[in-house]
C-alpha cells in the first residue's frame, strides 16, 4: 500500500496548483478492493510535523495492461489546535 500512496503524493506534487514539494508521512489506514482491476483506498500524512495534513485517495490499477491512475485526492488542512485556549477558559 505504501506504493499506492506514493503514487498519489506524486500526483498531487504534479499537479499544476502544487506550489511546493510535499514529503510523505505516515500510512494511517489502506484498504484494497478487486474491481476489473484493483481500487487501493489510502489515508497517509503529508509533511510531518504542525503543518502535517491527511490525504485520502484512490488510485486504481489494472497491472497487466499497464495502467494505474488517481480516481479521488482529497486533502485535508488540519484543525487549529486550540488545547491551551481550553486550558486558559478553565482556569476561571
Amino acid at each position: 500500500m505504501a506504493r499506492m500512496a506514493q503514487f498519489a503524493l506524486d500526483h498531487l506534487n504534479a499537479a499544476p496548483s502544487a506550489r511546493t514539494a510535499h514529503t510523505m508521512g505516515t500510512v494511517l489506514s489502506a484498504a484494497h478492493q478487486v474491481v476489473a482491476g484493483s481500487n487501493y483506498r489510502v489515508t497517509f500524512t503529508i509533511d510531518p510535523g504542525p503543518t502535517s495534513q491527511t490525504v485520502t485517495a484512490t488510485v486504481w490499477e489494472q497491472p497487466w495492461l499497464d495502467r494505474i491512475e488517481v480516481t479521488e485526492l482529497t486533502v485535508q488542512t488540519p484543525l487549529p489546535d486550540h488545547t491551551a485556549d481550553l486550558s486558559e477558559d478553565n482556569r476561571h
